[in-house]
């Protein structure tokens, strides 16, 4: 802690000196750069100052997140500039002069223009990329994907480069689901892919994707980031958008309701959102168990049907104050209830079969199981931003509150045919489980970022306090099927959990040889403490680690560039990770974690290359990722029953993957787009785990996917159609089948774009077919799993006074930061 403080007050004082530093070495030009589609600002454009009298290149730097560029310790001397930026036409400014009286020139708004001819009746807003490729991130645009009416960010995030849904929903970035969720640069209350399956498609501006984040940004996530930035216009007047659809599963019946609104007048915008969403997932198949004990084999043949559920809603309203010209307040707040629940009925035959005599028996028996989850949440959020005189010198305070309340219920009732019962003197029973818990979270966010030595410096403070109390109970029937039970005291399980964690980090980006840098280093403070509050035990962990990153560029010329990144992450384990207390998950399943637990370390490299030309692009990326520490999950049979199985966690060596994306996107006769990308790696994991046992894996995983677009500009009527295909996928025990999916969708707009009919259908041919097959040691298992029939939706979006969200002049999306890097 010592050590923290220290840090902290060093580069305190470096920056209290920068903001008294006004002085200015040379010459100074600063400006605003934004694009002529959409007016939107401009960030990572590639500014050059030259000398007019013989064009040899002095100085240069790039645009920031606002589009805003500053150059100084240039001569006092006749120049000019050139701005460019992948995908757009190079601007040549008008000779200016810099003089001793008159040692600074201001451009006051460069508007580049996109190298394609846009004609006519062309939609604008069909010209902007579905997908964008900058130094650090990749921006996913949902306004290019009609497919996603209705559905959530996970459906935003399908057949996009890096990431991969598997047909329940759940997302991982290059085969890993260790993914940290930040919404609009906060985290995010509900984490992974729940929380995004959370966010209704329609309420998204964009989602960044970030492989390989800066030092600006928290550690945790060895997968990575994945910022989804939500809608808020901020033009003058009152505007909005309401959407409403609806669908159809089967006979299942799926809605969502959305609701966006904005009043601005002069210096305060006012601004509002609701939504809800129910959507049903219905399944079948079947589930072949084998447990092969040493005289015998005990096998269960499963035919079940489930039906999922999801049901969600929000609210959030906040204002945006401009103080004065250089401050800005924002305060919002946010309060929701997300819940998904599902019902499985299944008939199984149980046969045990000796393998040393003809003691066999077998019976029937029916199973009925019921989970439900719900999160109720509140968010309370205050940003405060101060510019300074300087072009790009400001200071970013950010203050959030959250409170949060988690149930899970899961209800289990077994029946045996009524002769076995009368045979064998057994009788039906059932359980219920009940987990709560209550948490807050308060999070101190401090950003500072100055210009200065020709580049940019970026240094920030981050508190992360959170407290839980969760409890566990159990209970047995009385009479099965009846709602009368017994508590098991055995089982009782409240626990209390507080994390401290504190970072400091500090990042300077620049250009050397035309070559551009960001150099970051990020050093975080880790106290967690759980508590059993019944028997007094106690586990948790305490340290200090420190995260490095680098990220490179070199612009070849203006549509080829390279690239290359590193930077180190971590993993902690969750709380269910590291309590010993066994706890039932399913029928016949236990889970207990292991407080020895470690955290996980990743180094992640990544080297890429890109070229553009106007709206058609490639991108090639190829990545090496090894974890240290790995946390993974072992099962075995209990010691005292055969048909119970336990998982718990341990630490392993390691685990490495390394592999090669690819996207390309390509514009045919102005109203075809043609995208397509994949993914290709190899993974292997090693090692030996605390206990002593040794495992080793491997596997050969890929991925490919296809999005085809029409326009038909003369009635703006928009079709759509996708593919996407999964390979194999191993991992530790199991083994998942390839399997594809096939989607459409047709948009129409009407009253000049006012009001939009879309129609769409998911898993065209009953594709969604799911198999896994499972291995561990005496324990074998098969799943064959189908997501029934198509999903229908249909969809009808009104914006009112032609609402278009637009970032302001200075907003940078919270964490998303200033400073990038030169792209020389």
């Amino acid at each position: 802690m010592k050590k923290l403080i220290l840090v902290f007050t060093l580069l305190t004082i470096i920056a209290v000196g920068n903001i008294k530093s006004q002085d200015f070495e040379g010459g100074v030009i600063y400006g605003l750069v934004t694009e002529s589609l959409e007016g939107q600002f401009v960030e990572y454009a590639n500014i050059s100052v030259y000398l007019a009298k013989d064009s040899s290149l002095i100085n240069g730097t790039i645009s920031d997140a606002s589009g805003r560029f500053f150059v100084q310790k240039l001569p006092k001397d006749s120049l000019y500039i050139e701005v460019e930026f992948v995908g757009f036409k190079k601007y040549v400014s008008d000779i200016f002069v810099l003089t001793e009286q008159v040692p600074y020139f201001g451009f006051e708004n460069i508007v580049i223009e996109p190298d394609v001819n846009v004609l006519g009746e062309v939609n604008v807003e069909a010209e902007v990329k579905h997908v964008e490729y900058q130094i650090d991130k990749k921006i996913i645009n949902p306004t290019k994907d009609i497919l996603a009416a209705g559905g959530t960010a996970v459906d935003v995030l399908k057949n996009v480069p890096s990431v991969q849904t598997d047909i329940d929903g759940n997302v991982s970035i290059r085969g890993n689901s260790g993914f940290k969720l930040l919404i609009d640069g906060r985290q995010s209350i509900i984490e992974g892919s729940d929380g995004l399956k959370s966010i209704p498609a329609e309420n998204i501006e964009r989602i960044e994707i970030i492989t390989n984040p800066s030092a600006r940004y928290e550690a945790d996530g060895v997968a990575g980031i994945i910022n989804v930035i939500l809608k808020k216009e901020k033009r003058n007047g009152i505007n909005g958008m309401l959407s409403a659809n609806v669908g159809k599963v089967l006979d299942k019946f799926n809605t969502s309701e959305n609701l966006i609104f904005n009043i601005r007048k002069e210096n305060i915008n006012f601004f509002f959102g609701v939504n809800y969403r129910k959507h049903n997932h219905p399944g079948s198949g079947d589930l072949t168990q084998q447990t092969l004990l040493t005289d015998s084999l005990l096998q269960t043949n499963t035919d079940f049907t489930s039906i999922w559920q999801s049901e969600n809603y929000s609210v959030r309203l906040g204002t945006d104050i401009t103080i004065t010209e250089n401050d800005l307040l924002t305060v919002s707040a946010s309060l929701g209830k997300w819940g998904h629940g599902n019902v499985t009925t299944s008939a199984n035959v149980f046969d045990a079969m000796s393998t040393v005599n003809t003691n066999s028996y077998s019976y029937v028996y029916n199973q009925v199981s019921a989970m439900d989850f719900f999160n109720n949440y509140y968010k309370f959020n205050l940003d405060y931003t101060h510019k300074f005189k300087k072009e790009g010198h400001e200071l970013n305070l950010l203050g959030t509150y959250d409170l949060g309340q988690f149930e899970r219920y899961s209800d289990y009732l077994v029946t045996y045919e009524a002769d076995y019962i009368t045979t064998n003197g057994i009788s039906n029973f059932g359980n219920n489980a009940e987990e709560t818990d209550n948490n807050n979270r308060t999070q101190f966010e401090l950003n500072y970022v100055n210009p200065i030595f020709g580049g940019k410096l970026e240094a920030g403070y981050k508190l992360n306090l959170f407290n839980s109390s969760s409890q566990y109970d159990y209970y047995n029937l009385i009479a099965p099927g009846g709602e009368e039970r017994l508590i098991d005291s055995t089982r009782l399980n409240p626990l209390d959990a507080y994390e401290n964690i504190q970072s400091l980090y500090s990042t300077f980006s620049g250009d050397v040889l035309k070559i551009g840098y960001k150099l970051g280093l990020r050093m975080e403070y880790t106290d967690r403490l759980y508590t059993k509050t019944l028997s007094g035990g106690e586990f948790g962990n305490e340290d200090l680690s420190f995260f490095p990153t680098v990220h490179i560029s070199k612009s070849i010329n203006q549509s080829n560039q390279i690239f290359g990144s590193y930077s180190r992450r971590i993993t902690r384990p969750h709380p269910w990770h590291l309590d010993p207390q066994t706890t039932i998950v399913g029928l016949n399943m236990i889970r207990m974690g292991n407080p020895e637990l470690k955290p996980e370390f990743t180094d992640s490299y990544e080297l890429g290359y890109s070229v553009f030309k106007g709206m058609n692009y490639l991108s090639l990326e190829a990545f090496y990722r090894k974890t240290n520490n790995k946390i993974s999950q072992l099962s075995y049979l209990s010691d005292t029953s055969y048909t119970v199985s336990v998982t718990t966690f341990d630490n392993i060596d390691m685990d490495y993957s390394t592999g090669l994306e690819a996207m390309i996107n390509v514009k045919i006769l102005k109203a075809i787009t043609f995208a397509t990308g994949g993914s290709v790696y190899y993974y292997a994991l090693e090692g030996t785990t605390d206990s002593g046992t040794v495992l080793s894996k491997e596997s050969f995983n890929y991925n490919a996917w296809l999005n085809v677009s029409y326009t038909y500009h003369k009635t703006k009527t928009r079709l759509q159609v996708s593919g996407y295909f999964s390979g194999p996928r191993i991992e530790l025990y199991s083994t998942t089948k390839p399997f594809y999916t096939i989607s459409s969708a047709i948009k129409q707009d009407f009253f000049k774009n006012k009001l939009s009919l879309t129609f769409g259908c998911d898993n065209i041919i009953h594709s969604k077919y799911w198999v896994s097959e499972t291995v561990n040691g005496n324990l074998m298992s098969t799943t064959n799993y189908l997501i029934s029939g198509f999903r229908l939706n249909l969809g009808l979006t009104y914006k009112i006074n032609d609402y278009k969200p637009r970032r302001d002049k200075g907003e940078t999306d919270g964490q998303q930061g200033g400073g990038g890097m030169p792209m020389m």
